[in-house]
This record gives structure tokens, C-alpha cells and sequence, in this order.
């Protein structure tokens, strides 16, 4: 997969039934141009980053994908916007949220740091997976995570 990437001018989705984006976040990483259809979960992984499309429409697309290949300034400024969104994928940004969701759960107040706060969606989501998990599980998943980044662990009664 990685010489794909490699020889690759531009990255096209054409998926409809896309889990979390994946390879939406590898071609990124290779600093391709991505262009995805604008379904399931593909727009809250491309974030602000790439290109979503709301049909597939092959004449057009072909435009675009010569329009990315000559244009190298609005290439360069789409790469831009997609290394910005892959950060949001980042370990140390998942242990960020993940903390702070933690505290949110365990305190019941949202961070005060308004500027690295998680989003309320994604607390709200946090909230109600927790729901659905013992305490224990709970508490082995965050202290495997916060753990592993050589942090202090939570406690079990977290």
C-alpha cells in the first residue's frame, strides 16, 4: 500500500459506507490531496482538511483531480489544511480528550481550559459509552491508556 501512496497524485474516495476514515488520514499522512464522498463518517474525519464531495460525479472529479495536479498553490494549501486536521489524530491529542474526559466523568465539570477542551458532542459521547461499560473495564481501559504514555495511571476507583 505504501508505493500506492508513493506514486499517487491524489487520493479519491468513492466510499459510501466508510467507518472511521482511515485510509482518508493514510493518504493525508503522505501529504496526498484527498478527495472523499461526503458520507458516514468521512466529513468528521476529513475535518476541515481535503475535499468532500456530494456526488460522484466522474467528469467533474476528473476536473478536479487536474485542477489539483497543475495547481500547485491551492494544493499546497489543501495539504495545509489536512496536516492541520490530521493533529486531531494525533496520541498525544487522543490522551488530551481522553484525560479530560475522564475528569469531566469522574468531577462532572468540563475543563477550564477552554482552548483545549473537548467538545461538549464528544463529552456528551463519553458520557453515554461509559454508561454502557463496568467501572472496571472503565478504569483498565483509561489506565491503560494514560499509563502507557508514562503518565500517572487512574486510579481503579476512577
Amino acid at each position: 500500500m505504501q508505493a500506492y501512496f508513493r506514486a499517487a497524485s491524489v487520493f479519491l474516495s468513492a466510499s459510501e459506507h466508510e467507518g472511521c476514515g482511515i485510509p482518508l488520514l493514510e493518504a493525508m499522512a503522505h501529504d496526498l490531496p484527498v478527495v472523499a464522498l461526503a458520507r458516514t463518517a468521512v466529513p468528521e474525519t476529513m475535518g476541515r482538511g481535503g475535499i468532500l464531495v456530494q456526488e460522484w460525479d466522474v467528469p467533474r472529479l476528473a476536473e478536479l483531480v487536474h485542477l489539483l495536479t497543475r495547481d500547485e498553490p491551492w494544493k499546497q494549501a489543501l495539504l495545509e489544511g489536512q496536516r492541520r486536521n490530521l493533529a486531531r489524530f494525533s496520541g498525544a491529542e487522543a490522551r488530551r480528550v481522553l484525560a479530560a474526559a475522564v475528569a469531566f466523568l469522574r468531577d462532572g465539570k468540563e475543563s477550564e481550559d477552554d482552548e483545549n477542551a473537548p467538545s461538549p458532542d464528544l463529552l456528551k459521547q463519553m458520557v453515554r459509552e461509559r454508561a454502557q461499560l463496568d467501572p472496571a473495564t472503565a478504569a483498565l481501559i483509561v489506565k491503560g491508556w494514560l499509563g502507557s504514555a508514562g503518565e500517572q495511571p487512574v486510579s481503579e476507583a476512577a
